[in-house]
């Protein structure tokens, strides 16, 4: 006979799992829509594409803006791109811009004529064609917006040591199904605000040469990207971009770094197309 002081308890833990799953759904999960539905990409007229792609926005080296369009919520879409472009999908790669006005190269699959890929929540994705199908699968892993000069270490950054987030805080980002640069070991993060300068001793601070350092931008969706920086002595200097949150990884060399992966996507599965 189960007692009344079981079943509460019961009652108590399917009421916490309930509740924690609700938090663990991303934000962008509340926008309108189904999550999972297929749809065919409706592109943007040539008006209001180009107030997306023109200066000061910037493309992928090499690749000739075809279109854009506005996705909804997580769900799956897809185009013909020799209807829509005169160009097979292998020539193809999508592009989602974050908030700041960078752009990811986003996953995505060809088959036949049919490009497909998910959508991570509301945004705009460009589409881009290149020369051959080794251009295009080689493209640009993201292209950043901000196009202003790091700072060099002088008395106008802020420091960044103090800034640094207990361990407890910043290894939330760590955990799956997130994950960081192959290679990299991360060893703190940081709150960063507005378009402000920072600097970070990182001999100080994590006991490493800033050389062997980077620093990756966390967005919205979990995605980290490889941020611009500089290294003076052991100054590891860089410019936010917005408020969000810096992750710094350590590599086993200055060229292990110097070549350090250009993002860790977060969404990591590719729709299959349909037909």
């Amino acid at each position: 006979m189960i007692s009344k002081r079981n079943l509460a308890v019961a009652a108590f833990v399917v009421f916490a799992l309930l509740l924690a799953l609700a938090y663990a759904q991303p934000e962008v999960q509340a926008q309108s829509g189904t999550p999972g539905a297929n749809f065919t990409v409706t592109l943007l007229p040539p008006a209001q594409a180009a107030r997306f792609t023109s200066i000061p926005y910037n493309g992928p080296l090499g690749g000739v803006a075809l279109g854009v369009t506005i996705t909804s919520n997580w769900n799956s879409y897809n185009i013909d791109t020799l209807a829509a472009f005169q160009r097979s999908c292998e020539l193809l790669r999508v592009y989602r811009m974050t908030e700041f006005g960078d752009l990811i190269v986003h996953p995505s699959a060809c088959s036949g004529n049919l490009f497909s890929f998910g959508s991570v929540g509301t945004g705009a994705y460009f589409f881009y064609g290149f020369g051959s199908v080794s251009a295009a699968q080689l493209a640009q892993m993201d292209v950043l917006w901000l196009a202003r000069l790091t700072p060099t270490p002088n008395a106008l950054a802020i420091s960044a040591n103090p800034l640094l987030l207990p361990a407890a805080d910043w290894q939330v980002y760590l955990t799956v199904p997130r994950s960081g640069p192959m290679g990299g070991l991360a060893l703190g993060a940081m709150r960063a605000t507005d378009f402000t300068a920072y600097s970070l001793d990182t001999l100080l601070t994590f006991r490493r040469s800033c050389d062997f350092i980077r620093v990756y931008r966390v967005t919205p969706f979990g995605d980290f990207i490889l941020h611009p920086s500089t290294c003076v002595g052991n100054i590891l200097s860089f410019t936010s971009v917005g408020t969000g949150h810096y992750i710094f990884y350590a590599f086993g060399s200055a060229l292990a770094a110097q070549n350090a992966q250009m993002n860790a996507l977060w969404i990591h599965p590719t729709p299959t197309p349909t037909p």
